[in-house]
C-alpha cells in the first residue's frame, strides 16, 4: 500500500506521489505539477510519459489538458506496459497518446520481435 505511506518505489528514476482523487486532496502537489507542465509545454512540442501504466489516469488526463491548453498540437508518446490490449486502448484514447514505447526485450523469440515491430511501428 504505497500511496498512503508516501514511500519511494525502489526504482532508480521514479517515485510514487500521492495526488489523491482531486486537486483538493493535495493542492500544493497539483499546483506544482501544473506549473511544471505549463513550462514544459512552452519549451517542447512533445512529451514522453515514462511508466504511464503506473500513473493515475485522472492525473495524466488533467496534466495533459493543462499542456494542450498551451500547445494544442502536443505530441505524446508513452511507455505503456499493461499486458492488455483493452487497457492499452483505454490509456491511448483517454490520454490522446500518439505513439507507444515498447521494449524489444519482451519478445519471446525473433519471430515475436518481428510481430512487435510490425504491430507497434518499430
Amino acid at each position: 500500500n504505497l500511496y498512503p505511506r508516501r514511500e519511494l518505489l525502489a526504482w532508480g528514476d521514479s517515485c510514487k506521489l500521492n495526488y489523491g482523487d482531486a486537486p483538493s486532496d493535495s493542492a500544493w502537489l497539483w499546483a506544482h505539477m501544473e506549473e511544471y507542465t505549463k513550462v514544459t509545454a512552452r519549451l517542447f512540442h512533445g512529451f514522453r510519459i515514462d511508466n504511464c501504466h503506473n500513473t493515475p489516469i485522472h492525473v495524466a488526463e488533467h496534466l495533459l489538458d493543462v499542456a494542450r491548453h498551451i500547445r494544442p498540437d502536443l505530441y505524446v508518446t508513452a511507455e505503456l506496459f499493461t499486458n492488455s490490449e483493452h487497457t492499452d486502448h483505454i490509456f491511448v484514447n483517454r490520454l490522446g497518446i500518439n505513439s507507444l514505447i515498447r521494449e524489444a526485450m519482451s519478445a519471446y523469440d525473433p519471430h515475436d520481435l518481428g510481430r512487435l515491430v510490425y504491430r507497434y511501428g518499430g
